[in-house]
């Protein structure tokens, strides 16, 4: 409908083309690189034409998917997450490889907002995501531990947190951490500032941090902290 977006105008007019030349070569998929895409818009973009399919996308040995049901999200899952929380998830990756099915799908007992609903609060998630990463570096920043520091903070941090300062091992981007943290993402978020605060980690150097972290001393409370 318009007013549309320009980038909306842009993608629709790829998936219709991909779609298309997809049918004609034989091929049940569009596929390509996310970033040529952006998930945000091809999103936006589905809903927008209330388009039904899957879109699955990969980067390394993570993979996501999301499916809708003329225009309206039915199931999002990424490694542990499922609905909402995987949806905001996957909104965050750049650099994957993408496969568009359209296909008919079913539900699946996950309960996402409709339309414009939807779509405002994926726009909210991320204007939220660049206001609380505006210190600590986009999703793709690495981060490893500061060994000294770790060892010698390690008893006056509550004994929740550590899994999550063990996530960054210079290997895993801030998405990533995110992805496998067991708190919800603006609660890691907090977690992380409060690591950086206390030089407990850092941006990644060239040396790779080895010393384990230990200490069975009363640690504070994850609120007190």
């Amino acid at each position: 409908p318009l007013p549309a977006y320009v980038r909306d105008v842009i993608t629709a007019a790829k998936l219709v083309a991909g779609a298309s030349a997809a049918v004609a070569e034989g091929r049940g998929a569009i596929a390509g690189p996310l970033s040529d895409f952006g998930l945000f818009f091809v999103v936006r973009t589905m809903v927008g034409l209330g388009r039904s399919g899957a879109l699955l996308v990969e980067r390394g040995a993570r993979r996501g998917e999301i499916r809708f049901a003329d225009g309206t999200i039915v199931a999002a899952e990424v490694g542990s997450l499922q609905g909402l929380p995987a949806l905001h998830q996957l909104l965050l990756w750049e650099e994957a490889a993408l496969e568009i099915k359209f296909t008919s799908v079913t539900g699946s007992g996950q309960t996402f907002p409709a339309g414009d609903e939807l779509l405002e609060d994926c726009e909210r998630f991320l204007r939220d995501f660049n206001a609380a990463t505006k210190n600590i570096g986009h999703a793709q920043s690495l981060f490893v531990q500061d060994p000294e520091k770790a060892a010698a903070t390690v008893e006056t941090i509550p004994v929740e947190v550590v899994p999550v300062m063990r996530l960054f091992d210079g290997q895993r981007s801030l998405g990533d951490v995110l992805e496998d943290s067991p708190f919800q993402a603006f609660d890691t978020l907090r977690i992380i500032g409060r690591l950086i605060e206390m030089a407990v980690i850092r941006r990644k150097a060239i040396e790779k941090p080895s010393v384990g972290l230990g200490g069975q001393l009363a640690r504070p409370r994850l609120e007190e902290w």
